[in-house]
Order: C-alpha cells, then sequence, then structure tokens
C-alpha cells in the first residue's frame, strides 16, 4: 500500500497561517498520523486500502481528495474535497502538540522554531485553537459525507454506515507540553 501525503503544508497554509520556518518533514509526519487515524474510519477498511492502491487514478478517488461539482436536487454544489478536512484535522494536532506560540501583542503562529518574542501558549489557549479548528474540520468532514453519499455509486467499498470519527478523544489524549 503505497501512502503518500495528500496534503502540503503549502495547501495548509491556504487555510491556516503556518509559519515559513515550520519544518516540512514535522508537518508530514502529523499529516500522515491524520490520514491513517481518521480516513480508515471515515471510509472504511476496504475502502481505505482501495484508495491507497488507486489513487491517483485520474476518476473518482482524485474527485474524493481534490473535489468537485455535483449536482444535489438539481442545484450544484461545490465539494472542496479532503484536503481542508485534512488541513484543519492537522492544525488541531499541531495546536494540541504544542507548536503554537503567540506574541505579547496577540498574534499567533504555528513554528517549531520558537523566536525571541514569542513564547509557548497556555494549555487553555491551545485548547481553545483545538476545538476552533476541530470546528471548521467538522464542517469540512460534514462536506465529504455529504459528497460521498450524493456520491454512492462512484464509492462501492464504501462502508454501508457512516462513522465519523472520534477525533477529539484521539487527539485529546496526547499530553500537553
Amino acid at each position: 500500500m503505497a501512502e503518500t501525503q495528500l496534503i502540503t503544508i503549502t495547501e495548509a497554509r491556504t487555510y491556516v497561517d503556518i509559519s515559513p520556518n515550520y519544518a516540512v518533514t514535522r508537518f508530514n509526519i502529523y499529516v500522515t498520523n491524520v490520514q491513517r487515524d481518521n480516513l480508515r474510519k471515515l471510509m472504511g477498511k476496504q475502502m481505505y486500502y482501495d484508495f491507497w492502491q488507486n489513487y491517483p487514478d485520474g476518476g473518482v478517488y482524485d474527485d474524493l481528495v481534490g473535489g468537485k461539482v455535483y449536482e444535489l436536487n438539481g442545484e450544484n454544489v461545490q465539494y472542496y474535497g479532503l484536503k481542508p478536512y485534512l488541513s484543519y484535522l492537522v492544525m488541531a494536532t499541531i495546536a494540541l502538540e504544542g507548536d503554537y506560540y503567540h506574541a505579547d501583542y496577540g498574534n499567533a503562529v504555528f513554528t517549531d522554531n520558537p523566536q525571541d518574542n514569542l513564547v509557548k501558549a497556555m494549555d487553555r489557549r491551545r485548547i481553545e485553537m483545538y476545538d476552533r479548528y476541530m470546528q471548521k474540520a467538522r464542517e469540512y468532514e460534514e462536506d465529504v459525507l455529504n459528497f460521498l453519499a450524493q456520491n454512492s455509486t462512484d464509492y462501492p467499498l464504501l462502508k454501508k454506515e457512516f462513522q465519523k470519527p472520534d477525533i477529539r478523544n484521539q487527539i485529546i489524549t496526547a499530553t500537553l507540553r
């Protein structure tokens, strides 16, 4: 099974302000863990395996990841793909794991290289940021689930009952630094 990074740090920066100094290798570790922990539960084991065997396929799995416009009740709906969903999950994990710093004057930055004028965010602030990112992730997760439900004939291996990943319980158990 050839897993790849479905999002890059550059794509995540579309949604969140991440320091240019943030280590790409560190970001990729979070991406890998978030993908493994959440996509398998979202898709089910069979579809997850098939996905990694065939992505990119130039078809339905590319649409699942990259998004597309589809029709719902006679109206066009823009589906943005898995990328924003995964980006917000990764950022929630990073916030909770401790790579979140802020300056005295209020701006926040995700970095793994604290600068002299930045201090590590307090646990309460990190959990607030985590909650904010998880709220956005859940919104995009609903889009993913709606897309899969409307296009279920394209995804025959999708498990019949959607089980939302219990992301908060997976991540919140991490030790706060």
